[in-house]
């Protein structure tokens, strides 16, 4: 055989095709894995949780001339005057991950409540809103637009809000869109005979416009946030969020941004084939928000003395009832209410507490009791010491800026750990020593502002804290809106 003459290639095969190809993959594949490690490892000092699509530098933005006129005119409300942009002209246009950073879904937060309320706002950034993929606090207009008015308006402004610490920035979404103004009964002007007073007496209608503020914050979520996160929950300000333990639920229960699902702690004042998810926090996927948001679009609006409409329907009209209202949609979407309870442990419990801990801990459900709390709820559920999940969701009743911040410092602040356990060595053998008997019969079951209550309290949260550290530090912190 003739040997191969020097400098000639032989003609590639297809076998070296197929090898030459995947070396030239995995080269590629090496110098983009060093590049985003030089780009992480960049220091950065500020976090965006409200900037979905990228942590890139700040971009100067000109406020477009509606957004102005609106910001100018709110000197009664707004002490210093904010700017105010639309959410266009911030980067919102990244595609949603279901599963980044650590494989958890993205949670949108959205935190309606009041133009007076920005310290609150601050302090919920500082605590557990640091830990949402996006934030927006939705308030009223300091002028309320006129009924069929709505479509003129323009597009909702949009300011940004920082932390204490200047490191988290949220965003405040004025809905000038509203009708009807804060508060819950309005003069019609007319008159009518009491039978009881035997007088004609001025009329007034409840024009309560919780509903209205909560379905608009639902319908500017969907047509401007929609595509950037995976799961959204309306937060009442008075509620702490336990987000990276929402995260973990989420992935437990194995729900998905593409199936519809509506949750939180499930209700039945209403009747127990017409369960409800109670206001505190709810939560949606991005499916059910789709969904649901074409009912709201479609409802009729009405205006007036309630007592002239029909109920149980899904329509914007005066004194309507949030939950109630919203369940209703919902239902008329072919969504319902699901359970979200605790099932890793016997009886199951909550992962969402509608009261302050130490109430729930102390809470005594009687066989006939007819509080639209326990009214048609499950036999299978915990109540006294077995009332709450140990990875709690979200707490209700956090009425003030010092009860959000001693339920993070406690909870979240390992330093802290000490006070707790010293709270539960001196208070609660005293309470384990009593003849569950006389604690009964001595009201103090019932009494959870007493010394055992408070015992109590400290040794469900000292639980509740050892659990929160024994996941990952890194789920704990502030998170990056990409």
């Amino acid at each position: 055989m003739r040997p191969p003459i020097l400098g000639r290639r032989r003609p590639a095969s297809a076998k070296d095709t197929v090898i030459y190809g995947f070396l030239l993959i995995a080269v590629v594949f090496l110098l983009y894995s060093l590049h985003s490690k030089l780009e992480l490892s960049k220091p950065s000092d500020k976090v965006d949780i409200g900037r979905e699509g990228g942590a890139g530098e700040e971009e100067e933005v000109a406020m477009n001339e509606d957004s102005r006129a609106l910001a100018n005119g709110e000197s009664a409300v707004f002490e210093n005057e904010p700017e105010f942009f639309s959410e266009k002209d911030f980067d919102s246009t990244a595609p949603s991950k279901e599963r980044n950073r650590g494989g958890f879904p993205r949670i949108l937060c959205m935190v309606p409540s009041q133009p007076h309320a920005r310290e609150k706002f601050r302090t919920i950034l500082d605590t557990w809103g640091q830990w949402c993929d996006g934030i927006r606090f939705m308030i009223d207009p300091p002028v309320y637009c006129e009924p069929g008015k709505e479509a003129s308006q323009p597009d909702e402004p949009v300011e940004e809000i920082a932390s204490s610490d200047g490191k988290v920035t949220g965003k405040i979404v004025l809905l000038n869109k509203l009708v009807r103004k804060k508060g819950n009964d309005c003069y019609t002007g007319g008159t009518e005979f009491n039978p009881i007073t035997k007088k004609h007496e001025p009329v007034f209608t409840a024009c309560r416009h919780i509903w209205e503020k909560v379905w608009r914050s639902w319908v500017y979520v969907s047509d401007h946030l929609a595509e950037n996160f995976d799961f959204f929950f309306k937060v009442d300000d008075d509620t702490f969020f336990f987000v990276p333990t929402m995260r973990e639920v989420l992935i437990e229960k194995g729900f998905k941004a593409d199936e519809f699902h509506y949750f939180g702690q499930r209700v039945y004042p209403i009747g127990p084939d017409r369960p409800l998810i109670a206001g505190a926090l709810v939560g949606w996927s991005r499916a059910t928000l789709k969904r649901v948001v074409q009912e709201y679009k479609a409802m009729p609006h009405e205006y007036g003395d309630r007592r002239q409409f029909k109920h149980g329907r899904c329509v914007d009209r005066d004194g309507a009832t949030e939950e109630v209202t919203t369940s209703i949609c919902l239902r008329q979407a072919g969504i319902h209410a699901e359970a979200f309870y605790d099932e890793t442990v016997v009886p199951r419990r909550p992962h969402v507490l509608l009261w302050h801990p130490r109430d729930m801990l102390t809470f005594v459900r009687r066989d006939n009791s007819s509080s639209w709390f326990y009214k048609h709820a499950p036999r299978d559920v915990g109540t006294l010491e077995n009332c709450c999940s140990e990875r709690p969701v979200a707490f209700h009743f956090m009425r003030t800026d010092n009860d959000l911040r001693r339920v993070y410092n406690l909870i979240v602040d390992p330093t802290r750990q000490n006070e707790l356990e010293e709270m539960v060595e001196k208070q609660v053998p005293q309470w384990r020593a009593m003849d569950p008997a006389k604690r009964s019969r001595s009201g103090i079951d019932k009494s959870p502002y007493s010394a055992h209550g408070c015992a109590l309290e400290a040794e469900y949260w000292l639980k509740v804290k050892k659990r929160w550290h024994m996941r990952n530090p890194k789920d704990h912190e502030r998170r990056l809106t990409d």
